[in-house]
């Protein structure tokens, strides 16, 4: 009898012991967590077919990394900072986005595949280009609609739609200056990223 007892406590010892450990993660390694941290490099393109007060010079191609990070279960924060360039005219310059948010839904999930789909606004995103010594200061607000895929540690995020507006261009053109603001002017947007969960 006070051999079975032993062996019952033991036992129960053992399986509260493995239960801990799987609690904690120490049986599975590391995985990423549902909601994760990601970082990335982004490519993107801004197409302005219009012609509006504060466009600018020309359609953008823009390549950088790109912050994401969750803000509770739906919530997501966004920040890319990107090295510009004019295709036309060679301009170069670089474009920064601290003010990203979305809210975002899970549409599927199998194994270590899941997909999401977000929609949110770049609050304020501000371009700098020179073209040749004329200088180009450009303030802007989008929106965008997005997916994600993430499998494991690796995920890639598809911007088909996204729809800027700029609303304040500052420019130096051959040595004289301005300051553009009036009327709204809408970029075409197309973003692709891809990096590492966390």
């Amino acid at each position: 009898m006070k051999r079975a007892l032993q062996l019952a406590a033991l036992s129960a010892l053992l399986v509260s012991t493995a239960a801990s450990a799987q609690s904690s993660g120490g049986g599975g390694g590391s995985a990423p967590s549902t909601n994760p941290v990601r970082l990335g490099l982004v490519l993107g393109v801004d197409t302005a077919p219009g012609a509006g007060d504060n466009q600018l010079p020309e359609s953008t191609t823009n390549f950088g990394l790109e912050l994401s990070a969750p803000m509770g279960a739906n919530w997501r924060y966004h920040a890319a900072f990107a090295w510009s360039h004019c295709c036309d005219s060679g301009a170069n310059g670089f474009q920064v986005a601290p003010l990203g948010f979305g809210w975002g839904l899970p549409v599927y999930k199998r194994g270590h595949l899941r997909v999401e789909a977000e929609g949110g606004a770049s609050l304020v995103e501000m371009q700098l280009l020179d073209a040749s010594g004329d200088l180009f200061i450009n303030f802007s607000t989008a929106l965008f609609a997005q997916a994600t895929a993430s499998y494991d540690r690796f995920y890639v995020t598809l911007e088909p739609v996204g729809l800027g507006f700029s609303w304040l261009t500052i420019y130096s053109e051959n040595g004289g200056g301005g300051r553009d603001t009036g009327g709204f002017s809408p970029e075409y947007r197309f973003r692709i990223s891809a990096g590492l969960n966390f």
